[in-house]
């Protein structure tokens, strides 16, 4: 007779396990939409600014944008809208790192259910064994005497 349980269990590991994949996949697909529409709207507002821009290659926009990147007034600029948002900025942090830290309590929430399992079906099937050797033999009490408490012959 095959032993089903472990086959049980295992699948049981493997659904949890392709679970945790999928979510880390739709995070990751959805950060990736994220950055692409930021790069979209980023491209549209400069072309709105500067209608020229599809008229150079990669090379070129290396330059100009290490030139523009430079510049202190770019500088100022940023660090006067990184202090205008800066309130967002560290909300925008805290929910990132509250997000993380539910994640890796999920991911060893997981574990931690994957070991109970294991433990459990080694547990189950000692048991198991046990059972079938006290089967064979009668209940005693402390005097090493053949129990009769708690029998009821139908």
């Amino acid at each position: 007779m095959k032993d089903f349980s472990m086959t049980k269990e295992a699948l049981l590991v493997q659904r949890k396990e392709a679970e945790l994949r999928e979510a880390k996949r739709r995070e990751s697909h959805s950060r990736r939409m994220f950055e692409t529409r930021m790069k979209c709207i980023i491209g549209g507002t400069f072309h709105s600014y500067f209608p020229q821009a599809y008229l150079f290659d990669q090379d070129d926009w290396c330059r100009i944008i290490k030139k523009v990147v430079d510049s202190e007034v770019f500088k100022a600029e940023v660090n006067v809208i990184l202090k205008e948002n800066r309130d967002l900025w560290d909300s925008i942090r805290a929910q990132e790192n509250e997000r993380l830290k539910k994640e890796k309590t999920k991911e060893k929430k997981v574990q931690v259910k994957n070991e109970n399992l294991k433990q459990f079906h080694t547990r189950s099937k000692a048991d198991n064994n046990d059972k079938s050797d006290d089967d064979e033999s009668e209940p005693e009490d402390e005097n090493g005497e053949e129990s009769t408490e708690g029998y009821t012959p139908y």
